[in-house]
């Protein structure tokens, strides 16, 4: 077998794989479909409850519980039960949506446990974490109610913003005493990174997750706008090692919701519109020419073919650089990969940044995420995969019987030539 086919599957395993998917529904039947639906009926009749306790009024639908007063609604559906001896584990999906969130939409998963087989006391339990622990954040944010003495300003392509966090409760366990402990304690520790990706949407939102086991083993998540925010992620690392020594498991869960100012927004929004429109056409367009290169194509043949599009020669490299590696870390999850550049510049000096420092790898993961999702031709994906030097790497350590979740990772590094102009 090829190394495409253990990448992607042979033609015939998919078709296999797609008869026993196919066998399989049947053999579940519509019963097990009908009880779900019942039981997720449970859930936004809950759901529901719990919002008019708060004074929101829901709108009468089935399928979600829709707040004209802030124009959100918000969809829950059972993900899996685990019925043990003592109790039920439930865990429920949560996806809020409004439109000035983006496409994306707020996704979260909780668990609720509930006594016994109490199904309806496990729904209450995992409905009370949402509704303190996303919902407060996310709905205050919505209602701008947020302190004044956190706002934020930042300065991205010539157009100053103001933006308003709104930090939400920390919801803690395992923890002695947290008496004087602010809310903004883990906010103060990522702001810095946080402006760093402040750029021209409306919302962002953070989740993070920090866990400490009792033997000591360390957990942790930290999410922006529902993607891996790793820079952060190393911070809560070194966050949780500072916790007391304890003899019970300790968490801490927290949301983070940061609104654009109303003024700021509404002068730079037609801006932001024209350039976001145009960037997501140059990377598009680097997608084609990617696809489309021949073997008699150079590196430089490609650059100059991207940045007469672009008018942008950084992009065109940044594209060239970045997008080969975005389709490679996408389709090939086992490996642990490195969010560390190091550009190396003509004169050999070094200079050290994150992935997520350029706007055109941030550009870049949504396109490539929309194109992989549209766009299923297994031939061009490998076309693009044999111009990322990551992926090539991996080729030759899958050849020499390595796995790839035992690779080390290593910083990404970029040889940057003459023509690419190092900004300060």
């Amino acid at each position: 077998m090829g190394f495409m086919d253990k990448l992607f599957g042979s033609k015939k395993d998919q078709e296999e794989l797609k008869e026993v998917q196919t066998e399989e529904r049947k053999e579940e039947g519509k019963e097990e479909e009908v009880k779900i639906t019942d039981e997720n009926e449970l859930v936004i009749k809950l759901l529901k409850k719990k919002l008019s306790q708060i004074s929101f009024q829901v709108d009468d639908n089935k399928e979600m519980a829709v707040i004209p007063a802030i124009g959100t609604s918000i969809k829950a559906a059972i993900r899996g039960k685990n019925q043990q001896e003592n109790g039920i584990i439930i865990h429920i999906d949560f996806s809020i949506s409004n439109n000035e969130f983006g496409d994306e939409g707020i996704f979260e998963s909780l668990a609720g446990i509930g006594k016994g087989n109490n199904l309806e006391s496990a729904i209450g339990n995992c409905l009370d974490a949402f509704m303190v622990s996303v919902f407060k954040a996310v709905s205050e944010s919505l209602q701008d109610n947020h302190n004044p003495n956190l706002d934020i300003e930042t300065t991205s392509n010539g157009l100053e913003r103001i933006w308003h966090p709104h930090v939400g409760p920390i919801l803690a366990q395992g923890f002695e005493d947290l008496t004087g402990q602010s809310n903004d304690r883990i906010y103060n520790l990522l702001k810095d990174l946080i402006i760093k990706r402040l750029n021209n949407k409306r919302y962002y939102w953070i989740k993070v997750f920090a866990s400490k086991q009792v033997n000591g083993k360390l957990a942790y998540q930290c999410l922006l706008n529902n993607k891996p925010f790793l820079e952060a992620e190393r911070i809560i690392e070194e966050y949780i090692k500072g916790w007391p020594a304890s003899n019970s498991y300790m968490a801490e869960m927290q949301y983070i919701v940061i609104r654009q100012s109303d003024k700021s927004w509404n002068e730079s929004r037609e801006k932001d519109i024209e350039k976001e429109n145009f960037d997501k056409k140059c990377a598009e367009y680097a997608i084609s020419v990617f696809e489309d290169y021949s073997p008699d194509d150079n590196v430089e043949g490609l650059i100059n073919k991207i940045a007469e599009f672009t008018k942008d020669i950084n992009m065109a490299w940044e594209f060239y650089w970045f997008i080969p590696a975005i389709y490679c870390r996408v389709l090939l999850g086992g490996p642990k990969y490195s969010d560390t550049v190091v550009l190396v510049l003509p004169d050999d000096r070094k200079i050290y940044k994150k992935l997520y420092d350029f706007e055109s790898y941030v550009i870049g993961v949504d396109v490539v995420l929309q194109r992989i999702q549209t766009n299923q031709n297994q031939e061009k994906f490998q076309k693009v995969l044999f111009l990322s030097d990551e992926f090539k790497a991996l080729q030759q350590a899958l050849a020499g019987g390595s796995r790839p979740q035992d690779l080390q990772a290593v910083p990404m590094v970029l040889m940057a030539p003459l023509s690419y102009v190092v900004k300060d």
